[in-house]
């Protein structure tokens, strides 16, 4: 697989060039979270962060020197192989920094306990292209089958960072003009209306 590519897969009712795995260097664009791991040492990792919505299954949270690219100190290490992670609410896009001994991954998008898109990645410790995930397909749920049985995972990126609109300037100022109109055409009325 080239480096930093995302490459695209078809499923049934979708438009194959909105269906993609993605294996970059950087993760989603514009998540609305990020989970560092940073809660402690040899801690079973289960519903510590369901506040934001995620769920782990087969994973243990510690810390680590390990000088992965893009793996900091805090990580979750799979000891269960597949490891789940699974999401409180239908998700668009996630993805994860993830270092594996030499071989080939799989990556599993599921939505209701059923694959919509699955892919295999060559991975290894020392590459910075190590974001998998997905986007442009709906899922509830990632499941990963690391190469080796064992994985490091860190920064799991998920949702769309949305920006609350700004009014225009104008859209104010017409606002004001308007409201102020019909507040003077009703005074106006009212006062035809004594006489």
């Amino acid at each position: 697989m080239l480096a930093g590519s995302i490459v695209g897969f078809g499923i049934i009712g979708v438009n194959p060039a909105q269906a993609v795995s993605l294996n970059n260097g950087t993760g989603i664009s514009n998540p609305a979270t990020t989970i560092t791991f940073d809660l402690g040492d040899e801690i079973l990792l289960t519903n510590q962060y369901s506040s934001l919505g995620v769920i782990f299954a087969g994973l243990l949270l510690t810390y680590i020197n390990p000088g992965y690219p893009n793996i900091t100190a805090a990580v979750a290490y799979n000891f269960d192989n597949p490891f789940l992670i699974s999401f409180t609410q239908p998700q668009s896009q996630a993805a994860f920094s993830f270092v594996t001994n030499r071989g080939t991954s799989t990556f599993e998008a599921l939505l209701n306990n059923s694959v919509v898109e699955t892919f295999s990645a060559r991975n290894d410790l020392d590459s910075t292209n190590n974001f998998y995930g997905f986007t442009g397909i709906t899922f509830d749920a990632l499941r990963v089958t690391p190469s080796g049985g064992f994985g490091l995972i860190d920064n799991l990126q998920f949702g769309t960072a949305t920006a609350q609109p700004v009014p225009e300037p104008f859209s104010i100022i017409g606002t004001l003009i308007g409201g102020t109109a019909a507040f003077r055409i009703g005074k106006k009325l009212a006062d035809a209306n004594k006489v």
